[in-house]
């Protein structure tokens, strides 16, 4: 008797999605969500979604090379047991996810929705139940300073206390300085922030202490180049 938890197809489409403002970081600005949604079907006729993200800015990634990823793994994980989903997604990355990274995501997001689905079992308990909230955050994109400061106050007014503030623009650091201290004003009450930079466009390190050293206090952190701070 066949598993239950055979792959029986795997399809995929364009998921478009308009931003209220382009969302903006280093490399440039996006405005819209030019995504692709990925469905995958298990032999029981359980199905999982997931989603693939690319932005051309960050890493060169687009929708066309997610359709094109996702179309080239298909045949390689059809009929395959969807419980030894590790291997599935060593067969669907050498097929073609390894050529973009959100394809592969979007598949293995499908591909694990569709195995806890069945199983009537959510991720968080899937992946060992160690908690049940996760604190997320907000990003404030690349712009002005005064947008800066109103973009934080509605990222509080929406409850969410961890602000991300994306930096390295053609502006400098100073521009960016300018940016995290009207963001500091802003919402004095948020208990920290993160600064981020692409690796693609990272800025030096002396560019980004530069920019965090005044905000120490404030515990900012970077992806590249500031380190957190106490």
């Amino acid at each position: 008797m066949s598993s239950p938890a055979l792959v029986r197809d795997l399809t995929f489409s364009p998921l478009d999605i308009p931003l209220f403002v382009p969302f903006g970081i280093s490399g440039g600005a996006q405005p819209a969500a030019n995504n692709v949604l990925a469905r995958v079907e298990l032999a029981d006729g359980t199905v999982g979604y997931g989603e693939a993200a690319p932005l051309p800015p960050y890493n060169g990634e687009t929708q066309a090379d997610a359709l094109r990823a996702l179309a080239a793994m298909r045949a390689a994980v059809i009929d395959r047991d969807a419980a030894d989903w590790l291997a599935v997604a060593r067969w669907a990355r050498d097929a073609g996810g390894a050529a973009c990274g959100s394809a592969q995501c979007a598949f293995e997001m499908a591909l694990l929705d569709a195995l806890t689905r069945q199983r009537g079992q959510p991720l968080w308990q899937f992946f060992g139940g160690a908690g049940t909230e996760l604190e997320t955050d907000m990003t404030v994109t690349t712009g002005t300073a005064s947008q800066a400061a109103e973009d934080a106050r509605a990222i509080r007014r929406r409850g969410i206390r961890q602000i991300k503030v994306k930096v390295g623009g053609p502006k400098g650091a100073l521009h960016d300085l300018e940016r995290v201290g009207a963001i500091a004003a802003a919402a004095p009450d948020a208990p920290s922030f993160s600064t981020a930079t692409p690796a693609s466009r990272a800025s030096t390190p002396a560019n980004s202490s530069g920019a965090c050293a005044p905000r120490r206090s404030r515990r900012p952190c970077s992806s590249n180049g500031c380190r957190r701070t106490t």
